[in-house]
């Protein structure tokens, strides 16, 4: 599995994780840790390992998701 950091917006980051850990299977992606970015008291850093990049496409997905159903949008 390969391992891959991205910036999250903190208003999101648990539902992120929710979607993580029950809508994917392990052995294709999961989290390895989440910390406070020093420099964004905004945003959290997402450090998840991967096997099938189709999978960072979904989450991908998933993220842009939440924000708009956050701002209302959807």
């Amino acid at each position: 599995m390969e391992k891959i950091s991205f910036l999250c917006d903190k208003e999101i980051t648990d539902i992120l994780k929710m979607k993580i850990e029950k809508g994917h299977n392990k052995g294709f992606l999961r989290i390895i840790k989440i910390e406070e970015h020093d420099g964004y008291k905004d945003m959290s850093i997402f450090t998840v390992e991967y096997a099938d990049p189709w999978s960072l496409i979904s989450l991908g997905e998933e993220i842009e998701r939440s924000r708009l159903i956050k701002r209302g949008i959807l």
